[in-house]
């Protein structure tokens, strides 16, 4: 077996694990029929499942049983002060290069409270030994990866579908996800807390 075929293989066979906040089924719904609307004007290569909506908080990859208890214990203690609060969404964007995305999203408002949020279940994670993502916090949802239209990508094309409402809903649920690459929708929730 090539060393190529086998690694494939292991990050099959390895569940990978991260941390997100949940959004509700009827917020999915909107975003999913807005999705639809502007689809055919951006060619991507692979679109998310709508089930697939999500904030990423902290990506843990691989993980032991003990690590994801342990982790999700200390979590549960240190959200408790933690209040639902308000999220919106009304406009698109990338990342990447500017003319060839490798990620298509939905924005996400930035209130205090999902920072504290992500704060509190990084600081948690790093605590069970889970290197985790360095790069600035900027919160989003992503509905298609790999731009592979025939001509370059033209971001101001994007300011026709933004929305004029912004979709609102409140943030008031962390959720552990697994993911798995051979199913769709491919991540499984294996526990949730919510703030209350």
């Amino acid at each position: 077996m090539l060393k190529y075929e086998s690694e494939v293989r292991l990050s099959f066979m390895n569940p990978h694990y991260f941390y997100a906040l949940r959004i509700p089924n009827k917020v999915k719904h909107v975003l999913n029929e807005w999705i639809q609307e502007l689809k055919p004007s951006f060619p991507f290569q692979k679109w998310v499942h709508p089930e697939d909506y999500h904030i990423t908080l902290a990506f843990l990859g691989n993980a032991t049983a003990v690590q994801l208890q342990n982790t999700e214990n200390i979590i549960k203690k240190t959200v408790s002060t933690i209040n639902p609060f308000e999220m919106k969404t009304d406009r698109l964007g990338t990342f990447g290069q500017e003319r060839n995305p490798r990620i298509f999203w939905a924005n996400s408002s930035i209130p205090s409270s999902l920072v504290e949020l992500r704060n509190t279940i990084y600081k948690a994670c790093e605590s069970q030994g889970f290197l985790l993502d360095q790069r600035p916090f900027t919160p989003h949802i992503t509905v298609a990866r790999k731009w592979s239209g025939k001509e370059a990508f033209q971001g101001e094309l994007l300011n026709h579908f933004n929305l004029e409402k912004a979709i609102k809903w409140q943030g008031n649920e962390v959720v552990l996800y697994q993911t798995h690459l051979d199913r769709v929708p491919k991540y499984e929730v294996k526990s949730s807390i919510v703030l209350t």
